[in-house]
């Protein structure tokens, strides 16, 4: 839990020129996890969110990060995206981290907390919402202590350009689902598409949710910048505290 949500710097020297970017650790997106997790919701089996892999490579030692790919801007992406498997493990890549607080979640969080998520900036939340997942289906074994589970409760707001271009639609769509059977709505889930509709988190939108929004213990907001610089207004806007504002 303490490590949701956090980066690792990464530096490769591309075409001669030192690179730098940070990318945020999906545990929750590794070939292994997702084998699990699909192993763990088969009583759930629903063709159209379940998609069980028949092997997966070995994880020990491997480090999930997700990364992108710009075109035709992307150094970093798409220098990774270019070479094989066989040659990465040729290419020096330094690598720094866990770094940032993350989301700052321990097992005595409590309250409301709101995520505001734009594109890729789901991704510091995947691992958050697979743990919730697993704690739903595995109580007996579950990762998050029962009390944090009846006090916790995050609703996100997320926008994407298409279902087909939303990373970790199918965890989301799992724990979406988990909630309903548990009845426990730990997370809530308010997914929006563009090719769907054409609402946006503007100041009209946070006017109707103003009573949540500003209970809120923490809003998460993370996005490309114009997003970053867009939702913080409106929300002060509305009377919600720049300290309540968290930038992932």
């Amino acid at each position: 839990l303490a490590n949701c949500g956090r980066h690792f710097k990464v530096t490769a020297r591309i075409r001669n020129e030192l690179v730098t970017r940070f990318y945020t650790t999906c545990f929750s997106l590794s070939n292994e996890r997702i084998f699990q997790r699909n192993q763990m919701t088969s009583n759930y089996r629903d063709d159209r969110i379940l998609g069980i892999q028949e092997s997966f490579g070995a994880e020990e030692g491997m480090l999930p990060l997700v990364i992108k790919e710009y075109k035709p801007i992307g150094k970093m992406s798409q220098h990774f995206h270019s070479v094989s498997k066989s040659s990465l493990v040729r290419v020096p890549i330094d690598l720094v981290g866990p770094c940032g607080l993350g989301l700052g979640l321990t097992d005595q969080s409590f309250g409301y907390h709101i995520a505001f998520a734009a594109g890729t900036g789901i991704l510091p939340f995947l691992d958050l919402f697979d743990l919730v997942l697993e704690s739903l289906l595995a109580p007996s074994n579950s990762p998050l202590p029962t009390k944090f589970l009846k006090k916790f409760k995050m609703v996100v707001f997320a926008s994407f350009p298409s279902r087909e271009d939303t990373p970790g639609i199918e965890l989301m769509e799992k724990c979406m689902k988990a909630c309903l059977n548990a009845k426990e709505t730990v997370i809530e889930f308010n997914l929006r598409f563009s090719d769907q509709t054409s609402e946006r988190y503007d100041r009209a939108f946070m006017e109707t949710r103003k009573d949540i929004l500003t209970q809120a213990q923490n809003i998460y907001i993370c996005g490309p910048p114009s997003f970053n610089e867009r939702v913080p207004d409106h929300l002060s806007h509305i009377g919600v505290p720049r300290e309540a504002m968290y930038f992932i």
